[in-house]
């Protein structure tokens, strides 16, 4: 069975016999595209060798259905708050004087709304996940933002960054399974 994610076609070959080193070749031919962009038959000159059984059905959307779309934070300084996530990582989308909007990873935004009556520091409901953990701590913690110590939990590492309005927010290492 083969997959060739950014197409979303997938294809299985059953051979009886041993793959054989054009076997090989093409099947990495195949995964690094060059198949998919020149269309081939199906046969002696193909994709599989003459004789493979193959099914291709599309499976073009993996990724789940639903996520999340924006969280929201309150704060006492909405350009202050603004700087601060998007030295963690986070890009802008717009920024005003009561109003903020930062994204993350997969396109869930972060709201931020200036409502200094309503900040509750502490933790937030939500935490966020980075490639490299130790990586981030060291980068945030040498930019003297407000870190803890990294530690090993099941079933993430994590570490916590605290925010200028005392939002504590957990840090961990990432587990994301398959396309995002």
């Amino acid at each position: 069975m083969c997959t060739n994610s950014s197409s979303g076609r997938l294809a299985i070959g059953v051979r009886p016999l041993k793959a054989t080193r054009t076997d090989i070749e093409l099947y990495r031919a195949w995964m690094d595209e060059r198949v998919w962009r020149r269309p081939r038959s199906i046969g002696s000159r193909g994709a599989f060798r003459q004789g493979t059984v193959v099914l291709v059905v599309d499976v073009s959307d993996r990724r789940p259905g639903v996520w999340t779309g924006h969280i929201v934070l309150q704060t006492r300084d909405t350009a202050v708050a603004a700087r601060f996530y998007e030295r963690i990582g986070m890009r802008r989308v717009e920024v005003g004087q009561h109003f903020a909007v930062l994204e993350m990873r997969g396109g869930t935004h972060l709201v931020i709304r200036y409502d200094p009556e309503h900040v509750e520091p502490g933790a937030v409901g939500w935490d966020l996940m980075v490639e490299d953990l130790d990586a981030a701590h060291d980068e945030w913690q040498a930019e003297g933002l407000e870190v803890t110590v990294i530690v090993d939990g099941p079933p993430h590492r994590s570490f916590e960054v605290t925010d200028p309005d005392g939002h504590v927010l957990v840090v961990r290492d990432s587990h994301v399974v398959g396309p995002v």
